[in-house]
């Protein structure tokens, strides 16, 4: 018996994230010398729809045909209003069926928002889960690769979406299967669903002192009521003094200089991804004022926050511009 998969496509949606969905499940099919899932292509319309990078993907099922085990929704940003209704719509009658609703990338905030996922734990790409969490604390978004919670399977999106495959034909099919499909796709390992985004442990890997490793951290979970130096000295064991002397031997600057590094991200983050007015992510970001947050991100970032905004809003990469000199 055949799992039903229907991967909807929702434009803006990226060419690798529908690629890696069709091509593991071709693999699974393959190897298990069996159509063992049943994989079908739907778009809202029922026409096709155009990459991020130009190419088209044909839908093979009509528009109404999305009754299967499995759907899979594969969107990476923040669509038009009208398309986000088709969508709510179509996941709304899927759950009625008491289907398996898996969510890529910037879908689960599109869930968020229509109140589908209160009360449950859930993720996205990390892009977008810190305005996710000030726009919608009623879920609790973390910052996992995937997460399973109910008839609700979230996913980051792009690599992750072949780790978080692997575990759904290991569930349906067994290790076997699965372990095969590992080493033809020659990924080391399997991660699980809750193993980080972002791996902070290989950016901060040349410390040699696990008490800068930690003042980091404690920066990282204090950005919006940030801690004074002297606290994060204290806390980690050490004096204001020692801590910006040992913090010299493994990074160029000063932890306050890194300290406001992080906010500004946050900033950035929020800027590009919510809502939200400038003033209050000013206060999301620890700043007293919005005039201090204006002087701050110009000083970093060489632009107003709203220039910022109005350039990068909604795109893909939204930080790497950030290198070129405005």
């Amino acid at each position: 018996m055949s799992t039903g998969i229907c991967l909807l496509v929702v434009p803006p949606a990226t060419d690798l994230d529908v690629a890696l969905v069709l091509d593991t499940i071709r693999m699974a099919n393959l190897f298990s010398g069996t159509e063992r899932f049943a994989l079908k292509v739907a778009t809202l319309n029922g026409l096709p729809v155009s990459f991020t990078n130009g190419r088209n993907i044909e839908p093979t099922t009509p528009a109404a045909d999305l009754d299967t085990d499995i759907l899979f929704v594969v969107l990476n940003l923040q669509p038009v209003p009208a398309v986000e209704e088709d969508l709510v719509r179509v996941v709304r009658q899927t759950l009625r069926r008491k289907a398996l609703v898996v969510a890529v990338d910037y879908a689960p905030v599109v869930l968020a928002r229509a109140g589908l996922l209160n009360g449950r734990r859930a993720t996205c790409h990390f892009d977008v889960l810190e305005p996710a969490r000030e726009a919608y604390p009623e879920v609790e978004f973390v910052e996992e690769i995937f997460v399973r919670d109910g008839r609700f399977l979230t996913c980051a999106g792009h690599l992750a979406i072949t780790d978080m495959l692997l575990e759904i034909i290991e569930e349906t099919d067994g290790e076997r299967l699965s372990a095969m499909l590992t080493e033809e796709l020659l990924t080391p390992y399997r991660r699980v669903g809750a193993t980080a985004q972002r791996r902070f442990d290989r950016e901060d890997a040349h410390h040699q002192d696990q008490r800068i490793e930690a003042a980091i951290r404690l920066m990282r979970l204090n950005i919006e009521l940030p801690l004074a130096l002297t606290e994060i000295a204290s806390a980690v064991g050490l004096s204001l003094r020692q801590l910006q002397h040992l913090w010299r031997r493994y990074h160029a600057g000063t932890p306050q200089a890194y300290y406001m590094h992080l906010r500004i991200e946050h900033a950035k983050s929020l800027l590009l991804f919510s809502d939200m007015p400038v003033q209050e992510i000013a206060l999301a970001c620890g700043f007293s004022s919005g005039a201090v947050f204006a002087r701050a991100f110009r000083a970093v970032t060489g632009m107003p926050a709203r220039r910022f905004r109005l350039r990068f809003h909604n795109s893909l990469s939204p930080l790497s511009p950030m290198r070129e000199k405005a």
